[in-house]
């Protein structure tokens, strides 16, 4: 055996099964469905509800510059989480596409 059929063997014991690969589909629906529809959704209107429940609390100055700035942090954090669930269900579909480990 040559080192070419050697390569191609080692691929062929990479390879998923139909399972692997239909699991690897439901979790790239599951991953979009989260990072385009439920955080953007469900996270900028619950840190928008948040600051406007706290800023109507807080009398103090300094203390309505803090909240702002945990919200900001909040709406940077979100957008983190939707950037990775975006890269993960790339991979997820890429691993299904493959069909390789």
């Amino acid at each position: 055996m040559n080192k070419y059929q050697a390569k191609l063997e080692a691929i062929k014991a990479k390879r998923l099964n139909w399972k692997d690969r239909l699991q690897s589909l439901v979790i790239f629906i599951g991953m979009v469905f989260f990072g385009l529809f439920v955080l953007p959704v469900f996270g900028f209107t619950w840190t928008w509800s948040l600051y406007e429940s706290l800023i109507r609390i807080t009398t103090n100055i300094w203390m309505s510059y803090v909240i702002g700035t945990i919200c900001i942090l909040l709406v940077i954090f979100i957008i983190f989480l939707i950037f990775y669930s975006i890269s993960i269900s790339l991979k997820q579909l890429v691993r299904f596409l493959s069909g390789i480990k």
